[in-house]
Formats: C-alpha cells, sequence, structure tokens
C-alpha cells in the first residue's frame, strides 16, 4: 500500500523517525533517493529586508545598477517639457542627483512608454514618441490610437546625466499595422542591442530588431506572426538568455470573449541561433490572471520572472480588480520553485524590474497611492539554502497535516482563519509542480487526494504560510 510519511524534520532527523517504523532496506532506499535528488536540496529564496519609496507621481520603473553598485531609476514623472527622469543613488540609497532623459518636442512629440540598460558604462534608454491626433478626434483605448504618427528612440547617458547621444531608430511611422512601439523590450546580446516591438494587425505580429547603440541604425529585423507557437502577445514582454539561447517571455492574451480572462498566462519562447521559435511553454494558474513579465534575472541556474498578476475571472477594470507584483522562481528545467506575492494595490500595470548587486535583489514597481502612481523598491536577501540542511518551515504555527503516517489523503488543519484563500503546491524532487489545489483560508480542515502521486520525496508549499516536506513510498 502507498502510504505518505509525513516529517516536519528532514536529513538525519526524518532517517531516525523512520527507523523505528521500517526496516533498514527501506531507509536504504529512501537514503539513495536523497542522494541522488541534489535540485532538491538546494533552493533559492528571497529574504525581504527594507521598502525604499521614490516620490509621488513616479511610475514604471526601469532599475539599473552599475559595477559600483550605484542605483539608478529611470521612471516617468511628467512636467511641461520632460516626461522621463533618471534619479542616481548611491548604494545606501542615498540620492546623487537626477536629471531628465526624454523631452516633449515637436517632430517626435510626447515621449511615453521606455527601457533601459547599462551598457558598456552608459545608461541607455530606449523610448516610444507620440505625435497625437487633435484631441477632437481621439477614441477610447491606447494612446497608440490618437497618434499621427509614433517613433522609436534611442539615447545615452553618461552616469553622470551628460547626454552622449539621441537618435530615431524608427521615426514618425503613422500606421500601427507596421509598427507599434508601447510595451517594448530590450536586450544587449554582447555586441548589438536586441529590441522587441509589436504591430497592431489581423494577427498581431512581433517583431525583434538588431540595433547598433552607436547610431541607432537597424541591422537584422525578425518577424513572428503572435500565436502560441511563437509569442502569444506582441507587447509587455521581456527577453533572457536561457543556455546559451534567446528567450522571449510573453503572455496569452484575452480569446474567449465570453470569459474574457480565461487565459492570462506566461509563456516563455525559445529561439535558435537563427531566431526560429523551437519551444513554447506555458505557465497557468487557476486563481490568478499573469500579464506583463516585464523583469527577469538569472541567479544561480534559477530564472526570477517579475510581472504582474491580479484575481482572475474578476472585473477588468484596474480600479475594482488593481494588479499586483509578483516574482517566479523556475529552476533550470523551468520548473515553478515559488511564486511571490510581493504587495499589494498597484497603479495600472505595475511594471515590476528588478536589478541584483551582490546578494542584494532590488524589486521596483508602481504603487497606487490615492490616485497617483508612486515608485517602490522592494529590497532582499538572495538566499541559496541546501533543504536538506533545514528544518521546513511553517510561517503559521496553527497549521498542522495529519494524520502522520496516512495514505492516499492529506488532512490540512487550521486553529483559526486566514482572511485570504491561496493555492498549495505540491513539487517533486526535481522542482516540478506536479500537483495543485485551492487552499481556503476560511475552511478550519480541508483534505488532499495525494493518490495520484507516484514514489518520492514532495514538498507542499501554501503560499506564504507553510512549507512541509514529505515521502511517498
Amino acid at each position: 500500500m502507498k502510504i505518505v510519511f509525513i516529517s516536519l524534520i528532514i536529513g538525519l532527523r526524518l532517517f531516525i523517525d523512520l527507523c523505528y517504523i521500517y526496516s533498514m532496506k527501506m531507509l536504504w532506499l529512501i537514503l539513495v533517493q536523497f542522494c541522488f535528488l541534489p535540485s532538491f536540496f538546494s533552493q533559492i529564496s528571497l529574504n525581504y529586508i527594507q521598502t525604499h519609496e521614490m516620490n509621488s507621481g513616479t511610475h514604471r520603473p526601469e532599475i539599473l545598477i552599475n559595477n559600483n553598485g550605484d542605483i539608478f531609476m529611470a521612471v516617468v514623472q511628467p512636467t511641461d517639457s520632460v516626461k522621463h527622469f533618471v534619479y542616481h543613488y548611491d548604494s545606501s540609497w542615498n540620492l546623487l542627483d537626477s536629471f531628465p532623459i526624454t523631452y516633449i518636442t515637436t517632430q517626435y512629440g510626447e515621449p511615453a512608454d521606455h527601457r533601459a540598460s547599462i551598457i558598456n558604462g552608459e545608461l541607455v534608454i530606449i523610448y516610444q514618441s507620440i505625435v497625437y491626433k487633435d484631441t477632437s478626434l481621439w477614441v477610447s483605448g491606447p494612446s497608440e490610437l490618437n497618434a499621427k504618427n509614433q517613433s522609436l528612440l534611442l539615447t545615452r547617458y553618461s552616469f553622470s546625466g551628460q547626454e552622449m547621444f539621441r537618435e530615431p531608430i524608427i521615426a514618425n511611422d503613422s500606421l500601427i499595422s507596421r509598427n507599434n512601439f508601447p510595451d517594448h523590450c530590450l536586450l544587449w546580446n554582447g555586441s548589438n542591442l536586441l529590441v522587441s516591438t509589436g504591430v497592431k494587425s489581423i494577427p498581431d505580429s512581433v517583431r525583434i530588431r538588431e540595433i547598433d547603440i552607436s547610431d541607432a541604425s537597424i541591422l537584422n529585423t525578425y518577424s513572428y506572426e503572435a500565436s502560441d507557437a511563437t509569442m502569444p502577445n506582441n507587447i509587455g514582454n521581456s527577453m533572457c538568455v536561457i543556455d546559451n539561447k534567446l528567450n522571449v517571455l510573453s503572455y496569452r492574451g484575452v480569446t474567449d470573449t465570453t470569459n474574457p480572462y480565461f487565459e492570462c498566462e506566461l509563456s516563455i519562447s525559445e529561439l535558435d541561433n537563427n531566431y526560429n521559435v523551437t519551444n513554447v511553454q506555458f505557465f497557468y494558474d487557476s486563481l490568478l490572471e499573469y500579464t506583463f513579465p516585464t523583469g527577469n534575472i538569472m541567479i544561480n541556474g534559477y530564472l526570477l520572472i517579475s510581472y504582474d498578476a491580479r484575481d482572475r475571472g474578476g472585473s477588468s477594470a484596474y480600479e475594482t480588480n488593481p494588479y499586483s507584483p509578483y516574482v517566479m522562481i523556475l529552476d533550470s528545467q523551468l520548473n515553478i520553485i515559488s511564486n511571490i506575492h510581493v504587495q499589494d494595490s498597484g497603479f495600472a500595470h505595475v511594471h515590476p524590474t528588478m536589478a541584483r548587486f551582490g546578494n542584494k535583489l532590488y524589486l521596483a514597481w508602481s504603487k497606487k497611492n490615492n490616485q497617483s502612481p508612486q515608485v517602490f523598491i522592494e529590497e532582499y536577501n538572495i538566499l541559496t539554502v541546501p533543504v536538506s540542511l533545514q528544518e521546513p518551515r511553517s510561517l503559521n504555527n496553527n497549521i498542522r497535516i495529519y494524520p502522520n503516517p496516512t495514505s492516499n489523503i492529506l488532512k490540512i488543519k487550521i486553529s483559526e482563519q486566514f482572511y485570504n484563500h491561496g493555492v498549495i503546491h505540491i513539487i517533486d524532487a526535481t522542482g516540478r509542480k506536479v500537483q495543485e489545489n485551492i487552499f481556503y483560508g476560511d475552511q478550519l480542515q480541508q483534505e488532499i487526494d495525494i493518490s495520484n502521486l507516484k514514489k518520492g520525496i514532495y514538498l507542499l508549499r501554501i503560499e506564504s504560510i507553510a512549507e512541509i516536506s514529505f515521502v511517498i513510498y
């Protein structure tokens, strides 16, 4: 009979406990499983330290850190003639300087969305700029629908705020069916800058361009019809390199008009050296809509993705169903290790981005402050801990799992109600999520059927509440 043994102590303590119940032969089999599952024992986690706040009215942050640990925040902060500023902090978050980086001009209109990177000791900013139609002709919807034309510009600044270069990559295009630049993304490939933009057409398209940052010239262009087989969305993306291959992080948007928030799941599209899409993987949650994976960072073989999420199936209005920033941590096989709810009360699409310096991770996002946006920066310690050398933790001592031992059914009992529901993840020894259940915070007792799970070592995680190891054999 398949038996599930739940233990709150792993490693040697687990083996000692088992000795009292099972034979040494069975114990040896479990010992072998422990020894040959290193990915289960090494895990990355984020330990919250503090929150830093920028001024009210700042929005859509790009956080960058140079080799000295200086922090640069490129944010939307409109004035009469300026749309974006950079704020320069030292590693202790003392403000050293601030300077404008985009301007409203007659030729290119009003700057809109921006992305930024540090390349060759300079700040490189790519931004959309829009010349608008007369307001009497405006229609509801994205601002691009009210554009006479759009431009995509490249500018470079020194760390001290001196402008080094500014030229259009594409100037004054009047057709969004040919070029559309909101929520673009960028990635330095070591020699040229990759910039992903969209095309608003039927169907939508994605374009990745190789840009020479010395003169903003386009070296190559790669086009993709937006679909589940390539990249499901043409905006709100980011790019990264995994195993020397370009990957585009995107999200599957609305296709079911009868249930417009049925999908909204993240995707990762792998490209080969010829920029052909070779694989697409999706990440879905039954309780949350996943959108806009605007930030990512690789740490010790783990991929961290910062993105927007909100309650699935709720209102489409930001005011009644706001987005919040999340961080998803994936292992080298793109299995979900954890999914961290960072904060609540986001402003519009919160545009979370990340940067790392040493063992510190910073996540910047837009929070709603009354009716205005305000950039918050969450500071974390990065921890990589062998799971086998620590006790699984319970973040709330009012939760108990029983009986011990048990068969087929795990029972969860809580001694007090929680305000929120959550998600129960069961993760196997390779870090792959094999089962997901809803955690009902207002129910004092609930059961999980684990009869379909194979023999092995598992981790049961209730998001932000508890984490307990158990063995099936």
